[in-house]
């Protein structure tokens, strides 16, 4: 097995993670849109479903909940509510009985 360098995977990682935590930002806040709550809920949704699996993650392991202290996580979280909230619902649904990209990214991610 190849030895990986810090080039390889360094830079795309963050990255990677703050599109994870948009995706799921996405499924909550179209969950609070689907519901026809107000924006508030769609943001709080998306923060909830954003950053909970990485908040129960860093509890267990006694580490410093990680979106405290990185704010872009909660301007992803918020903007993404933005956008959810500001176009129109048939861009979020597919034809009926077909699967959307969302959803795929969500199963990937």
């Amino acid at each position: 097995m190849l030895p990986l360098h810090p080039w390889q995977f360094g830079s795309i990682l963050p990255w990677l993670d703050l599109f994870g935590i948009a995706v799921f930002a996405i499924t909550g806040a179209l969950a609070a849109a689907g519901r026809g709550q107000t924006f508030v809920t769609a943001a709080f949704f998306a923060l909830i479903t954003g950053v909970g699996g990485g908040s129960v993650r860093d509890l267990l392991i006694g580490a410093p909940v990680f979106w405290v202290h990185d704010p872009l996580v909660s301007a992803i979280c918020l903007a993404v509510a933005a956008l959810v909230w500001l176009t129109p619902p048939g861009w979020w649904r597919g034809p009926q009985g077909q699967t959307t990209a969302l959803d795929w990214l969500d199963a990937v991610v």
